[in-house]
């Protein structure tokens, strides 16, 4: 900006206007999208802004602010994760149940029983989730499964979590590390900050911090697990390509395109292993008062631990009868995993027309593109290029577009998908 400054009419160095939002009765200006911009200006000592103003209300605001963030990759999930939570702040239910819990709420009606919520507050709470998604053009399973990991993460982690676009180098850790983190370690905000700072200072892949995290999930003090990650350090292998190479092998093997016999049963010994440590931890001493995101996080690994278990029988099942469709539905997409070539197989396309009506009322089955990519934490063009690989269910719309069947992609999501690297 110094530089552009210095160019002829190139006032403070500002290629954009920032825009700002004018509140009544609020002294200052609030700003919209720019804050990069101000930043900068600020630690450059430039005293002149130049910018866009607007006038609007605080919920307008932030509104605006969760829009403009889906354009801004590198920070889109700390700023979602804030401002979601600022915009239900100013909802009358703020005071008695958080975001997070509202969004549970949308996806499970039996939730509101164990909430002691009314039938009408229910469908009020889900009013305003659906319209706000809408208007954000955020799909209700991103911003819930953003709220989830922040909601168990230590809040500095949360605030500093980027998306890597580029390069090789580990910065900061990713929304997918933060994940990984986040599920091993809920709340306990030490451990996950020794496990960060690792994985930085090591530039583990999410595969690499996932084995990382299991281990550090059996120690009982911050310095068991100093001295567990000290020993590691000790024996990591230098061949630095080796293990790059088995990382992509166990993300294809959870992405389907390879079958080994570890494949099948690792995840039932993880299912396994873990089920008794959340049994140990409970028994240890039942009548212990816990918080409500412990419960809410321990009760989604509880029921993660269950349909992992089931989806294995399903495998097991699929490969001793190879004849068998992994997933079939006769009323709509026909989507099969053909053994043979490990190929997700699109046979039927989706409707425009019904496709808009479903997408403009919120009931859509489908997630686009950046909705895939958001939950995988990866790049559109990886998601496109699964598709086109046929590693991914997935269709196209008379129109051409590609949509992903939800069920099945939550089902991706569920068996730990978030260690896929992406194909630069």
């Amino acid at each position: 900006m110094r530089n552009k400054a210095k160019e002829p009419n190139g006032r403070n160095g500002q290629i954009d206007p920032v825009i700002l939002g004018e509140i009544e009765g609020e002294p200052l200006y609030r700003v919209i999208d720019g804050f990069h911009r101000c930043a900068a200006l600020k630690k450059g000592e430039i005293g002149e802004v130049v910018a866009t103003i607007m006038p609007t209300t605080w919920e307008e605001v932030i509104d605006l602010r969760i829009m403009t963030a889906r354009t801004h990759k590198v920070v889109q999930f700390a700023r979602v994760v804030d401002w979601v939570n600022d915009s239900w702040e100013r909802t009358p239910w703020a005071d008695r149940f958080n975001v997070t819990q509202a969004f549970v709420l949308y996806k499970s009606s039996s939730a509101a029983k164990r909430m002691g919520i009314s039938g009408s507050e229910v469908s009020e709470i889900n009013d305003w989730v659906r319209a706000k998604c809408n208007k954000w053009d955020l799909s209700a399973a991103v911003i819930y499964n953003h709220l989830s990991v922040a909601s168990i993460a230590d809040p500095q982690l949360a605030r500093n979590a980027r998306y890597r676009i580029s390069g090789s180098k580990l910065e900061e850790i990713t929304p997918g590390h933060l994940k990984v983190i986040a599920k091993a370690l809920p709340l306990r905000f030490d451990m996950q900050r020794l496990a960060a700072d690792t994985a930085v200072a090591r530039n583990l892949g999410i595969s690499e911090t996932r084995a990382l995290v299991n281990r550090l999930a059996g120690c009982d003090n911050l310095e068991e697990a100093q001295h567990l990650t000290d020993h590691l350090q000790e024996q990591r292998p230098n061949h630095k390509s080796t293990i790059e190479k088995h990382s992509r092998k166990r993300a294809l093997v959870r992405l389907g395109t390879v079958t080994t016999k570890e494949s099948v049963l690792a995840p039932a010994h993880i299912a396994v292993r873990r089920a008794r440590e959340l049994l140990e931890k409970v028994a240890v001493d039942p009548t212990t008062e816990y918080s409500p995101e412990a419960l809410v996080g321990a009760h989604r690994e509880i029921m993660a631990l269950g349909k992992g278990l089931f989806d294995l029988t399903q495998i097991i099942e699929g490969i001793t009868k190879r004849d068998r469709p992994l997933i079939t539905n006769g009323s709509g997409p026909n989507l099969q995993n053909a053994y043979g070539s490990n190929l997700f197989i699109v046979e039927t396309t989706l409707p425009q027309t019904e496709l808009v009506a479903q997408e403009a009322n919120g009931t859509s089955e489908y997630f686009r593109s950046e909705d895939v990519a958001s939950l995988f934490d990866v790049t559109e063009r990886t998601v496109i290029n699964w598709a086109a690989d046929g590693v991914i269910p997935h269709l196209r719309t008379v129109g051409g577009h590609l949509r992903y069947p939800r069920a099945q992609i939550m089902e991706l999501l569920n068996a730990n998908m978030d260690g896929i690297t992406p194909k630069e």
